[in-house]
């Protein structure tokens, strides 16, 4: 079963060191890596900011999978942008997400 790697970006430092890991590990493993931002849903109640949003977290995408099709052998690179509240979205999104762990990967636990 080939099932992608799954990393949420949010634009801090910390999402980019992430996403660094998560495009070398999809490298390694020949799975696709799905960068994930998710909005959250109140955004709709300011339909003035809601379209320049909408259009700034696309962009958003965009520079982090430029950014990950930079890592060696990353070539695989898919983006999805998610309504919701966050934890329960990235929890739904991992889901479907390869969580083998490789020999020499970092964990949380580690």
């Amino acid at each position: 079963m080939n099932r992608p790697i799954v990393v949420g970006v949010d634009g801090s430092p910390s999402s980019y060191e992430a996403l660094a890991w998560a495009a070398d590990d999809a490298a390694r493993r020949g799975v696709v890596l799905r960068i994930v931002h998710v909005r959250a849903p109140w955004a709709d109640e300011h339909p003035l900011t809601a379209a320049s949003d909408h259009q700034t977290l696309t962009e958003l995408l965009a520079a982090a999978a430029v950014q990950a099709r930079h890592r060696p052998s990353a070539e695989k690179v898919a983006t999805a942008l998610a309504i919701g509240v966050v934890t329960e979205r990235l929890r739904h999104e991992s889901q479907s997400a390869d969580t083998r762990r490789l020999r020499g990967c970092p964990t949380a636990a580690s």
